[in-house]
């Protein structure tokens, strides 16, 4: 990509796009105007599937051309999206494993963060569902489920 870019009229550049959602951007606007409250915790799943087909492809499940699995590849834009809402993160702890397929980086993996706001996050990516699901959940001082 690097050399592309050199050729190319114009830039590489990465984007965290989920950022732009309608919807995400009017809870930004809620919690920066503090609305919100105070943040006290956030849990994110991203349970996909990817099977061996999926890693036909060359450059995929390999540690020199992805730099990382699930948490780099496929999880990253709900954790960005995570820390885009709730703040910067203090400390992490996390486990990674590689059990759905034989693949050189992490297909599973958890973590416990604490944020620098106090508010804790407990994140979980597999590419081994059955069923893709990809949830954020916020809890804030100040804002209320409501069930239709």
């Amino acid at each position: 990509m690097i050399a592309a870019e050199e050729l190319a009229i114009g830039r590489v550049m990465p984007i965290f796009q989920y950022r732009f959602g309608n919807g995400v951007q009017k809870a930004r606007r809620i919690i920066e105007l503090g609305i919100a409250g105070k943040p006290y915790l956030a849990t994110i799943e991203t349970a996909w599937k990817r099977t061996a087909e999926y890693y036909q492809t060359p450059w995929r499940g390999r540690r020199e051309a992805e730099q990382g699995g699930v948490l780099l590849m496929h999880a990253i834009h709900n954790h960005d999206l995570m820390t885009w809402l709730m703040g910067p993160v203090a400390s992490v702890f996390a486990r990674t494993a590689t059990r759905v397929n034989p693949i050189e980086v992490e297909d599973c993996a958890i973590s416990s963060l604490v944020m620098q706001s106090g508010a804790l996050a407990s994140l979980a990516a597999t590419l081994g569902s059955q069923r893709e699901i990809s949830r954020l959940r916020l809890c804030l001082s100040t804002l209320r489920s409501r069930v239709r």
